[in-house]
């Protein structure tokens, strides 16, 4: 068998042959994971690299990790995966090599403003119990975005409570932390002061606490650091202050904190006092739900649901049931789409955790009519194999595999594969087998007929028959996602699963494992690109309006600033396709008739006061074979460039994905 990629699938920054020829040493036959390195290599995956040197790290492997991650070229992800690594030599036993990364990390030119890097990085220095430097990190962070400042500081406090239970001479961080806390934006600092309330309660200055909480402006953050407090007392047992507490909370954590409390009870053996909990829990319920004159909430459905659980660990089934099928009652009754979906979804888990898994069938099914939910239906069938209920599995496994679906049949092998993954952890290897050999036929037909969610769900059926112990039908699976970022991602957890296992591949397994490594990769995709001399009209712009003003958009390169400026056409705005759409249409699509790109956002780009691009975002309409219309759920770029400065606007680009950021024209940077 010979494997390729090159037919029919995206390939950006593919590796020369020569410095592929330069990583063949990387591979070693006992380590199936090292063929996912030298497949990264070859494809210039920076990203999979940084995350494949973490893993080797997971396994103490930290030689291996830090060779690796010393050879990513990209500094954003190799921070990122230093941060890891040195949480790893933490957990090893490391705690100087720790010390040592982490202060090469603090001492990177990243910018601070760079907040999906170092907002992890301070966790990690938390988690490793390096304070000084964490806080010293978040001390510094762009006040931009204070969101991400404030949770590192939360969880740093959580790290900090408890290391100090473990040893009381830790030097404290509260008055840095509450330091820190005074300059964040946005009314971020009221969530840093209810967790330092949290703390105080966990170490039981109750008064202190309760104290700080009052000190709160807004109902919301009052009402909520009571309701937080609250929870933490009760951990501790003191149960009539936390229910004192509970009650100041207001109609809405009220009721939650009240539930959250009698969970609390439970875990701490206090049946008794659980059920008295959710007795009062139940009667408010009742009482606020009778008052309320309000279109129903997906909240009460969320909150009933919740409290059947409850009462199910307190061996209270006909009140669980009731409760349950109450949730039901109030969830049918939800109107708007995204709550409707929130209120099954708790109403399917609380069946689910009953054991009623005809009642969750019979949920899913009242979502949407004949189109069933089947994240909700593999959420089911996981559930019945948690507690080997095999026969009511083998009822939700039919129904995955017979209910019709109106749209997205490939969901049918996602769920399938997220069953069978499930099962293979439980050690039940031949039943997940069973399950995976039942779904070829989709995965077959789902490979011919692939859209945008193929890749990854091929992927994830592919990760499957490596957890049930199959790792040579796994490997034949990776080529077929006809992605080279799933078949990295492929290639990594099936590296890891083997490794987890204990389990070696046989020669055919390698063999396989050598052709994908070694298989022909695609050029390069290159958008298209017309030109028009006389310069383009910016379809759209004269019949918008400026959404907001000039904002300023970070990029990797800090040598100049990006002004963006939104806007959104008043007026519906079509545009006749220029490029052929890279989209494979679904079967039923196929008689579609276009109408065109509809446009539904203009972003104007200016650098040193210099305008150069104007990115549009538009999705198709069609209409189908019942004159119905029908819109395209894949959003796609165009961008027109002034390539010389002179106002006009004379190439039009094809973006490549949503995200396109295109390139900037030599005259735009020039001094």
């Amino acid at each position: 068998m010979v494997f390729s990629f090159a037919a029919g699938i995206s390939g950006q920054g593919i590796a020369s042959s020569s410095q592929a020829q330069t990583q063949q040493g990387e591979t070693n036959k006992g380590d199936p994971l090292s063929y996912a390195t030298l497949f990264a290599r070859r494809t210039d995956n920076q990203n999979a690299l940084s995350r494949i040197a973490v893993l080797y790290a997971t396994r103490g492997k930290f030689e291996q990790a830090m060779r690796i991650v010393e050879s990513v070229s990209d500094d954003h992800w190799q921070a990122a995966a230093l941060g890891d690594i040195a949480t790893q030599y933490w957990k090893h036993g490391y705690i100087d090599k720790s010390r040592q990364l982490f202060l090469r990390i603090a001492g990177l030119s990243i910018p601070k403003d760079v907040i999906y890097i170092w907002g992890d990085i301070i966790e990690n220095m938390a988690a490793a119990q390096q304070f000084d430097l964490a806080l010293d990190v978040a001390a510094s962070m762009d006040p931009s975005d204070s969101s991400t400042t404030r949770s590192a500081l939360e969880e740093t406090l959580d790290e900090f409570a408890k290391a100090r239970a473990r040893d009381p001479k830790i030097p404290d961080i509260l008055p840095r932390v509450l330091a820190i806390a005074r300059t964040l934006e946005d009314g971020e600092e009221s969530l840093v002061l209810r967790r330092v309330a949290v703390y105080y309660a966990a170490r039981g200055e109750f008064t202190r606490a309760e104290m700080l909480v009052q000190r709160f402006k807004e109902d919301y953050d009052l009402e909520n650091g009571k309701a937080d407090v609250a929870l933490q007392l009760a951990r501790l047992g003191q149960y009539e202050r936390a229910l004192r507490l509970a009650a100041k909370a207001g109609d809405y954590f009220g009721p939650i904190v009240l539930v959250q409390i009698a969970g609390v009870a439970i875990e701490r053996k206090e049946k008794a006092k659980a059920l008295e909990i959710a007795t009062r829990a139940d009667n408010l319920l009742t009482k606020m739900m009778k008052e309320t004159s309000e279109d129903v909430s997906w909240l009460e459905a969320q909150r009933l649901a919740e409290l059947a659980v409850i009462y199910s660990h307190l061996d209270r089934s006909i009140r669980a049931a009731e409760l349950a099928d109450a949730a039901f009652k109030k969830a049918r009754a939800v109107s708007k789409p995204g709550d409707r979906f929130s209120s099954f979804g708790a109403v399917v888990s609380t069946y689910t955790e009953l054991g009623s898994y005809s009642k969750a069938i019979e949920a899913v099914r009242a979502l949407d009519g004949d189109h069933v939910g089947m994240d909700m239906l593999a959420e089911i069938a996981t559930g019945a194999a948690e507690k080997g209920r095999d026969a009511e599995l083998k009822q939700v496994l039919d129904v995955i595999r017979d209910s019709p679906l109106k749209e997205n049949p490939e969901m049918r092998l996602q769920a399938l594969a997220t069953v069978a993954n499930k099962i293979g952890t439980l050690g039940r290897s031949v039943d997940a087998l069973k399950i995976l050999n039942g779904a070829k036929q989709f995965a077959d037909s789902l490979a011919e007929n692939d859209n945008e969610r193929t890749p990854q769900i091929l992927k994830n059926y592919a990760v499957a028959w490596a957890r049930a112990g199959d790792f040579r039908t796994a490997i034949q699976w990776i080529t077929r996602t006809r992605s080279l970022y799933f078949a990295e991602d492929a290639l990594m957890e099936i590296g890891e699963i083997a490794a987890k296992s204990g389990l070696s591949l046989d020669a055919e397994g390698l063999k396989l494992l050598d052709e994908i490594v070694k298989s022909d990769l695609p050029s390069p995709v290159v958008p298209g690109r017309i030109v028009n001399e006389v310069g383009w009209e910016i379809p759209g712009l004269a019949v918008s309006r400026k959404l907001r003003p000039p904002e300023l958009r970070k990029t990797r390169d800090r040598s100049f600033e990006l002004y963006i400026t939104l806007y959104e056409p008043e007026v519906e705005t079509f545009l006749k396709r220029p490029f052929a759409s890279r989209e494979k249409p679904k079967p039923d699509e196929s008689t579609w008739t276009s109408h065109g790109l509809k446009i539904s956002l203009i972003e104007e780009r200016v650098i040193n006061g210099r305008k150069y691009c104007y990115a549009i975002t538009a999705y198709e309409i069609f209409q189908d074979e019942k004159d119905q219309p029908r819109y395209s759920n894949h959003l796609e770029t165009l961008l027109y460039y002034d390539e010389d400065g002179d106002g006009k606007f004379e190439t039009l680009e094809e973006g490549l994905d949503y995200f396109s950021v295109g390139h900037i024209p030599s005259w735009v940077l020039q001094k």
